[in-house]
């Protein structure tokens, strides 16, 4: 049913319930989780680790990744892979697409890394940072379905 067929949302009941609190602090946890992985993977290493510079553009690379994987996995209600793709939004794509495109400009045009104090990665470490932004896909996918268990589950309370 479109949405403008059903009824209006009863303005006594809260705007977010538990559910949605809980995804959203194991989202932004498993999305944390992965970007102290990117920090720790850049600065060990010892004399191999990367510079100050490499270290912040690879942990920006893992936060906007992790952030545009956590929008299409909110996209729905169930978990699963198919889920995510079975209504395409072009113009998010489009969107998630031009900031990635902008980050990597930030990164690699030396000028404006300069301004930012990001420095341009190896292509080894380019596709970690994105590794570590994309683990949070199956996390996030392993939350959802959790929390959804969890809830079916659980008694109904009364308020």
């Amino acid at each position: 049913a479109h949405m403008m067929q059903s009824p209006p949302r009863n303005i006594q009941t809260s705007l977010l319930g538990s559910q949605e609190i809980l995804q959203s602090l194991a989202l932004g946890l498993c999305l944390f989780i992965c970007v102290g992985l990117s920090f720790a993977w850049a600065q060990q290493g010892g004399s191999n680790a990367l510079s100050l510079e490499q270290t912040r553009s690879m942990v920006f690379i893992t936060l906007l990744t992790g952030n545009a994987v956590l929008y299409l996995s909110s996209r729905t209600r169930t978990p699963g892979w198919k889920a995510i793709w079975q209504r395409p939004n072009w113009t998010a794509y489009a969107l998630l697409a031009s900031a990635g495109a902008l980050v990597l400009l930030a990164i690699y045009w030396p000028w404006l890394s300069a301004i930012l104090q990001f420095a341009p990665l190896p292509l080894p470490y380019l596709g970690l940072a994105l590794g570590w932004g994309l683990l949070s896909l199956p996390a996030a996918m392993g939350v959802k379905s959790v929390l959804i268990h969890f809830f079916r589950s659980a008694p109904a309370q009364k308020s």
